[in-house]
């Protein structure tokens, strides 16, 4: 027994020196991470209650939002995914109330200009609301500037309202959308922003002879200070009159100095003319209206591919109805209805389009078949002014600038997520060969108010002079997101405050796609998602320990040596 108690202490003061290393396998922990919606969307709450439920019901199982390798994601409603998942997603759907109906996006003009009035259109969705009916009201600093109400024909329903807004004054106004729906005390709501720029629309009038159309729709723009019109015509030959620092001919005309472009007498043009304009249009992006007074020439139609129109003699004028006023007309020029039109009238069993647009390029024609509208301008209430310098407006400003920033959101909480996308007109790089072009250096900062100035980075896109970015929203304020080049630059307005409502962007489609590409899975509920989560392979993990380390073992040492000298004693051995 002596003996025992000796060998076994030596052994272990033997093992501490040597100190072995003992390796076992185990299974590797799971790890997951949470995808939310941005804390200005509607789902926000409700998905950060469900995020506590599940992390209550999954207890300390897996590994949340920690530093290990992802082996799941779990996306909680209209949760943003902003890079491509390593791991399976498990979307988990928010339980939303049936008797609210969903604003899924607001969609305003990139800018306008004060007095323009320009549509806001709302996609709203009901689902579960069918015989019920919802009014939705647009506000401007909380006074409602257009309503429309709807009542809901099925249990899942999508809908479009539209409302025509006029911004007050130059500057960022923030309007919001609120709608009530019949029995339910909860409203809800979603802003956005329209940005007012206070600059004149820069309009060419040409006329290589004298043209009717063209001068009483030039006349029309001239008495709208929201114009800056340049005018040309040639009475005779080689006679040119000028006016507005009009350039002489076609041939010498800057593409960045006008918006639009108003043509007449297009019989007359001559091949420069024609290709001039096609360059304005399809390299520029301007807005080129065509005003004939008779049937539009072959050459200028297959230039810039446009449809074959009908000639049409009334004996009573008809109204041309339109969105903007219905002027009246009795000859006229009509296209198929597939063209799309600004004016149309009713022709025989259908619609005919009687002013129409046609993409080309960039930018855009406008072509007009009501010829003799300007015989009866004055017997129409303003009708013919109201239309055309609503055209015109609409036309000039839809003119891409050299730079074009977009920003989404438009207005932000702190926290959000902006996404930038910024554009560089074809004009303002140069092809070098077929594949190459020479762009020019750019820069990107976010400015406030009070001076401070931070660095964006951009990450150029597949398509050439397309760029993006992204930043996170700093604290309320006002901020201006600036680019600019060595030739060129703008600034995009940012508003960012603490009471912002997102719409709620239907993203379970999205979410379903990517589950089922990444192997996850849509679970409706939490029992669900942790039996899924629990049949992930995690795969294993090797752990090496050395027991010997432990203090624990001086215990056993001290006993073993403690009884081998008890039991010499005994014995009576020293």
């Amino acid at each position: 027994m002596k003996l025992a108690c000796r060998f076994l202490a030596i052994g272990i003061a033997i093992a501490g020196l040597v100190d072995p290393a003992v390796t076992r396998r185990s299974r590797t922990p799971l790890s997951v991470a949470f995808a939310m919606p941005n804390a200005s969307h509607p789902d926000f709450q409700p998905a950060e209650t469900l995020r506590a439920d599940i992390v209550s019901a999954l207890g300390d199982r897996p590994s949340v939002d920690g530093v290990a390798p992802t082996h799941a994601v779990i996306a909680i409603g209209d949760a943003e995914l902003r890079t491509a998942p390593s791991a399976p997603v498990f979307a988990v759907p928010v339980q939303r109330k049936s008797s609210l109906p969903t604003i899924l996006d607001i969609r305003v003009p990139r800018h306008t200009v004060p007095g323009q009035a320009v549509d806001i259109t709302a996609r709203i969705r009901g689902r579960g609301l069918a015989g019920r009916n919802t009014s939705l009201s647009l506000e401007l600093r909380g006074v409602g500037i257009g309503a429309a109400d709807h009542t809901w024909t099925r249990d899942d329903e999508p809908y479009e309202a539209h409302y025509a807004f006029a911004s007050p004054s130059a500057g960022v106004h923030r309007v919001r959308l609120v709608g009530q729906t019949q029995g339910s005390d909860e409203r809800v709501v979603a802003d956005t922003v329209v940005i007012a720029r206070d600059r004149p629309l820069r309009v060419l009038a040409f006329e290589p002879r004298p043209s009717w159309p063209l001068t009483f729709v030039r006349r029309s723009l001239e008495a709208d200070s929201l114009f800056q019109v340049a005018f040309t015509s040639r009475s005779s030959r080689p006679a040119v009159t000028s006016s507005g620092g009009a350039p002489r001919s076609l041939q010498s005309l800057e593409l960045d100095r006008f918006d639009a472009v108003l043509v007449g007498a297009l019989d007359d043009l001559a091949d420069t003319d024609v290709r001039a304009l096609d360059s304005f249009v399809s390299e520029r992006g301007g807005t080129l209206v065509l005003l004939p007074d008779r049937r539009i020439p072959e050459v200028i139609r297959t230039r810039f591919n446009l449809p074959r129109s009908e000639e049409v003699l009334l004996d009573v004028p008809v109204r041309i109805q339109s969105a903007i006023a219905s002027p009246r007309a009795s000859e006229l020029l009509v296209m198929p209805a597939t063209v799309r039109a600004l004016a149309a009238f009713r022709h025989g069993k259908s619609d005919r389009t009687v002013i129409g647009v046609v993409d080309h390029g960039a930018g855009r024609v406008v072509v007009s078949g009501a010829l003799d509208a300007w015989r009866h301008r004055a017997d129409q209430s303003g009708a013919f002014d109201e239309l055309w310098r609503g055209i015109v407006a609409d036309g000039a400003l839809e003119a891409p600038p050299r730079i074009e920033v977009t920003l989404v959101p438009r207005i932000a909480r702190p926290g959000d997520r902006v996404q930038v996308s910024i554009s560089l007109r074809g004009t303002e790089f140069e092809r070098i060969a077929e594949h190459r072009v020479d762009l020019p250096a750019i820069a990107a900062s976010l400015k406030s108010t009070e001076g401070r100035d931070e660095m964006i980075r951009l990450w150029p896109a597949p398509r050439p002079g397309v760029y993006r970015a992204a930043f996170v929203a700093p604290s309320p304020g006002q901020y201006n997101v600036s680019v600019s080049t060595a030739d060129a630059s703008t600034s995009v307005p940012l508003p960012v405050a603490d009471d912002v409502v997102h719409p709620g962007e239907d993203a379970a489609a999205a979410l379903s796609y990517a589950a089922e590409a990444s192997g996850g899975a849509v679970v409706q509920d939490v029992s669900a998602l942790a039996a899924a989560l629990e049949a992930i392979d995690t795969g294993s993990q090797a752990k090496s320990t050395q027991p010997m380390r432990s203090a624990w073992w001086i215990a056993p040492f001290s006993l073993l040596l403690c009884a081998e000298w008890a039991l010499r004693r005994r014995s009576g051995l020293k």
